[in-house]
């Protein structure tokens, strides 16, 4: 049975007029390095079909698409095998799965209302499409802690970084349950800009970029790395003031996701029914924006720096980040002046 849950709207706060001038006290039991990337297993089939892809039917939908199915430990040869198909739909099965007990791992896997706010908020910030189902994944049967969900997805005039981009939102809930965890806090306790809260995640809660969406990673030495009995080595979480202090986000990244979503033709022409080869989205995303400027975190609730996100061109993120500049040297020389 699909668990249909009530979700309510993320709240929203109200930002102080000089956040940027103070630090922000997060929960460090979310925003930790101690996520290790879970096991890599996806389960695909391509076929042709006109039906509308939000409807998942019941039973074995490999036999009622007649579709060529697919197990594997990633989508490497997704391209090739679509163009080989000439397939225009593909359905994607994904099973949740506990980290390893020899392994330390925050969290061991998403609350259903976790999943369905994810889902929901990468529907509306569109790194998944409007048709996707949020309530989708149907939970095991007790004692069993997992959970199972199913999406069709429509390949017609969809670009290989949007489908890339889909398949790793879904894929996030089995192999990095941290990235949308910690995405969901920032901006449901803070009321950040999803786009900024993605990449300020991602520098903490991801240790693999293999099957991420950028190339953004907690950086080398940033965190300590401390020998345990039970799990090996795990990595050392920073305090509140730490991560404040530290942790740089990058606003041409944000830039570069926040433009390909909202108009992903005008930054990748390629159509997945007839390009074949690998994907490239982090090449994609990251070379969208030449804006070179890095935030700490009471930064980024700034209207300036949020703007520049949310900009159409480097033009005018530049001159919001101008503002920020000139307005951050303003609040400084008063700091200095009390």
């Amino acid at each position: 049975m699909i668990n249909h849950l009530v979700v309510k709207k993320l709240k929203r706060v109200a930002k102080p007029k000089s956040i940027e001038s103070r630090d922000v006290c997060v929960d460090v039991n979310i925003l930790t390095p101690e996520y290790s990337h879970l096991n890599n297993l996806v389960n695909y089939g391509l076929f042709k079909d006109d039906g509308d892809p939000a409807i998942v039917p019941k039973g074995s939908i490999a036999k009622i698409f007649k579709a060529t199915v697919r197990t594997d430990v990633c989508f490497s040869d997704l391209l090739n095998q679509i163009v080989e198909r000439e397939a225009n739909r593909m359905y994607y099965t994904i099973n949740t799965v506990l980290p390893s007990s020899s392994k330390k791992n925050y969290p061991p896997i998403l609350s259903p209302e976790e999943r369905i706010k994810w889902l929901a908020l990468a529907k509306e910030h569109k790194l998944l499409p409007e048709y996707i189902n949020e309530n989708s994944f149907i939970n095991g049967k007790p004692p069993s802690k997992t959970a199972k969900a199913t999406f069709i997805l429509d390949l017609t005039d969809l670009t290989a970084s949007m489908l890339y981009i889909y398949l790793s939102t879904i894929r996030n809930i089995r192999e990095d349950p941290g990235l949308p965890k910690a995405v969901l806090y920032l901006v449901d306790k803070f009321d950040m800009n999803f786009y900024l809260a993605y990449v300020f995640a991602s520098s903490i809660v991801i240790s693999s970029t293999g099957h991420h969406i950028l190339n953004t990673q907690r950086a080398y030495g940033t965190f300590k790395q401390r020998a345990s009995d039970m799990y090996g080595s795990t990595y050392e979480p920073l305090t509140s003031p730490q991560i404040n202090k530290t942790i740089e986000t990058s606003i041409g990244t944000a830039i570069g996701i926040q433009r390909l979503v909202n108009d992903p033709n005008k930054y990748d022409k390629s159509n997945v029914t007839k390009k074949s080869g690998r994907f490239s989205c982090n090449t994609t995303i990251h070379g969208i924006s030449k804006v070179g400027h890095t935030a700490l975190l009471r930064e980024l609730f700034d209207g300036n720096i949020i703007s520049a996100t949310m900009s159409k061109t480097d033009a005018e993120a530049n001159k919001y980040i101008n503002k920020f500049i000139n307005n951050k040297a303003c609040l400084a020389g008063k700091e200095a002046g009390k």
